[in-house]
């Protein structure tokens, strides 16, 4: 299941972090975070999600379940 990277931006923006703060404070580089962010990492390692979502206080499902539910919606 793909990542929802409208979900991790919000998120993000919603607990007040630059994507700089949020990669010093979970250690996740921000080349990475952008490019989550943009789409362009839509299957991050199990480390990552898990470090981010600890950050900003979240299960890892959290940024994956927009996207399941725009499927299903699709299919219907």
């Amino acid at each position: 299941m793909p990542l929802d990277p409208n979900r991790l931006k919000d998120r993000r923006k919603a607990e007040r972090y630059s994507q700089r703060s949020l990669a010093a404070a979970s250690g996740v580089s921000k080349a990475t975070i952008d490019n989550m962010e943009r789409g362009r990492c839509r299957e991050p390692k199990h480390s990552v999600i898990t470090a981010i979502a600890a950050t900003l206080g979240v299960e890892p499902a959290y940024f994956f379940e927009a996207g399941a539910v725009n499927n299903q919606q699709a299919a219907s």
